[in-house]
């Protein structure tokens, strides 16, 4: 489908260009791999159908080595082909944008709008279409007003049969934010279900004032409880309210699965203990009742494991009775997700009863790959090393899992997207188990700890936090962001009077080091040299402070992730650090002597990372203070001084 923005395009008369591999453009570089991609050649003087064919058949770092300018409209077509491409970094992103912007004259919420609605229902760019709908909800101004959004999103709506559910509901939220649909017509805007789709995609300000309606649509059409039951997360407090009228809809074995998955939502602590009782006596009910082939579906796990989530909130005698009835139909199940960019599992700890059965079930929602690794207590570290030795040839087929009498089970590798589901007897042995990710350099950040207890009951009425396995004593302070750091005053100011002693320290610390040097001469092998990287940021600190904190908002081509699916099953992932017809080289591992040498006649799939390999949150352990330290240290470290110079 072509964007909604597109009558307004087609006005405009493209001038005749070929963009060959000579000159690059201004907005870009070409990869500084050993072997540089050739800047592709580009006919743009042809017919839009001819253009976007062309366009379509570059790989990524390909389109992104397209010339590109915003004198001349003739670069629309690779301005919308980077804007609804997955992948592109949130720069270059933004970039796209606002060129579309200033090319089209359309406002960048109708452009963005459409653009959303090119992409259709295809899997591949669900993460994208979800980006780019949060990024036109934010470009609405409430109040504004904006003409072409309202007659854009009038002609949707009146077309609704023909546009998808997603496009659908984001047309609605827009027209929520935009605020201008109940008084231009004198009824809310779009179908309710839409409104109630709508809700995830709005900002709090915004999804509050339907609060009620979300509550009252429990009792409405099934696709309108369906759609109640998603959005009312957004409302815990409502949420609590409405346990009662939840707990109804339990019943009804098409809604069962999204009323679990609302009350899951919630932290155990927020359910009242009489209420906790009442919604797990009712699982356990439901648990029995279900067919014994049933009992491995994914909707049922999620059931059992929400139900053992409620045990915890209830007497140690009533949690044993309804723990053992669920025993009896189900094994325990432990959910554990990976967290997009961040590099760490949702899940820190977990307790399981000695010697009884145990599925975990881990879910990979982050783009590189990850696997889950159950260690002896005290060996998280040596497994850890032992893995990354172990590479991608593994033991028995799993990647990265080391033949070693520490490691006690493992899942395979687990792709983005995917999951895993792991089946054993925990220990007879109570104690602190370790599990850690053991793809190279992941084990840092990326861990936690089963504890095998005698009686899980009575570990429920008492629980303990662990000790943890890699001796960090630091706790969580906030997820840090740009604007986080620079609204507590000047940053110029605050940075005066550092100590490069203590920042150099917590570089160290927080495993910076590992992967960049930042001593001139020195490169990294999966990240750039710091030496010089304020004047690289031309002395603007807050821009390398977002380098810091916001990782992926810029991606060198040269540091980003290529994750490879060989024709054997074989998944690698690492850095290309050189590339030519035959065959390409990757660093998985900074502390890796040789690159991983992978023939493209091997290869099945490949997938360029869209975010960066150095993670989300590695300062949320740090007060503003250390990462100012840090900051400041990164500022005093002086750029190679060159040949010519010398």
């Amino acid at each position: 489908m072509r964007f909604l923005l597109l009558f307004v395009l087609l006005a405009v008369v493209h001038s005749p260009v070929l963009a060959d591999s000579h000159e690059h453009g201004p907005h870009h570089a070409a990869s500084e791999t050993a072997e540089p991609v050739e800047r592709p050649r580009v006919f743009l003087d042809k017919s839009r159908r001819v253009v976007d064919y062309q366009l379509k058949r570059l790989d990524l770092p390909r389109l992104l080595l397209v010339e590109r300018d915003t004198s001349d409209a003739k670069y629309v077509p690779v301005y919308e082909a980077i804007l609804t491409r997955p992948g592109v970094p949130a720069a270059v992103q933004e970039e796209a944008i606002a060129a579309l912007e200033t090319l089209s004259g359309v406002s960048r919420s109708v452009l963005l709008l459409g653009a959303v609605e090119s992409l259709g229902e295809e899997a591949e760019t669900d993460r994208l279409r979800r980006q780019l709908a949060l990024r036109a909800v934010a470009a609405v101004t409430p109040g504004e007003h904006d003409a072409a959004l309202f007659e854009t999103t009038g002609r949707v709506l009146e077309g609704s049969e023909e546009v998808d559910d997603f496009t659908r509901a984001l047309v609605v939220a827009m027209a929520i934010r935009d605020g201008r649909w109940p008084a231009a017509t004198g009824e809310p805007v779009g179908r309710p279900v839409d409104r109630l789709r709508a809700v995830r995609l709005l900002p709090p300000e915004a999804a509050a004032p339907l609060a009620d309606e979300v509550a009252a649509a429990l009792e409405g059409t099934e696709p309108e409880q369906i759609a109640a039951l998603w959005a009312i997360e957004r409302f815990p407090q409502r949420l609590v309210a409405e346990l009662p009228r939840i707990r109804r809809l339990l019943e009804n074995e098409t809604l069962r699965p999204h009323a679990v998955d609302a009350i899951a939502s919630l932290p155990a602590g927020e359910v009242a203990p009489q209420q906790a009782g009442a919604i797990a006596s009712q699982l356990v009910a439901l648990a029995e009742a279900t067919p014994a082939a049933k009992r491995t579906s994914d909707a049922f796990l999620r059931l059992a494991a929400l139900a053992d989530q409620l045990f915890a909130r209830l007497p140690v005698a009533e949690a044993r009775e309804l723990r053992g009835r669920l025993q009896e139909v189900a094994v325990r199940v432990v959910r554990i997700g990976t967290v997009e960019e961040e590099m760490r599992y949702d899940v820190p700890h977990f307790a399981v009863e000695a010697g009884r059965s145990v599925q975990l079930v881990l879910e990979n929602h982050d783009l590189m790959p990850h696997n889950l690794v159950i260690t002896t207590p005290g060996k998280l570290r040596e497994v850890a090393q032992a893995g990354a030795a172990a590479g991608p040839g593994g033991t028995d087929g799993k990647a990265y899992v080391p033949a070693s009498p520490e490691v006690l089970h493992a899942t395979g590798l687990v792709n983005a997207e995917a999951s895993e589901r792991l089946t054993f007897t925990a220990p007879s042995e109570p104690g602190e188990y370790p599990y850690v990710c053991t793809f190279p350099q992941h084990w840092m950040r990326m861990y936690g700890v089963m504890i095998v207890v005698p009686d899980l009951a009575a570990y429920a009425a008492a629980p303990f936090e662990p000790v943890d396995p890699i001796g960090s004593q630091r706790k969580f302070v906030q997820k840090w962001t740009v604007e986080d750091v620079l609204a507590e005053g000047d940053l110029e100011v605050a940075l005066r009077g550092r100590s490069p002693e203590i920042g150099e320290r917590l570089f160290n610390e927080a495993t910076c080091a590992l992967c960049h040097k930042q001593q001139p001469g020195r490169s990294g092998r999966v990240g750039p040299n710091l030496a010089g990287v304020l004047a690289k940021w031309k002395g603007n600190h807050a821009e390398v402070l977002r380098e810091i904190l916001d990782p992926s908002y810029r991606v060198d081509d040269k540091y980003r992730t290529r994750t490879i699916l060989t024709v054997e099953g074989k998944v690698l992932s690492g850095v290309v650090v050189a590339e030519t017809d035959e065959e390409l080289q990757l660093i998985a591992n900074p502390e890796a002597t040789e690159p991983i040498v992978v023939a493209k006649d091997d290869i099945d799939r490949e997938k360029l990372s869209e975010v960066s390999i150095m993670p989300k949150g590695l300062l949320d352990r740090y007060t503003r203070d250390e990462i100012l330290e840090l900051l400041a240290y990164l500022g005093s470290l002086e750029a190679e001084t060159p040949l010519s110079q010398r």
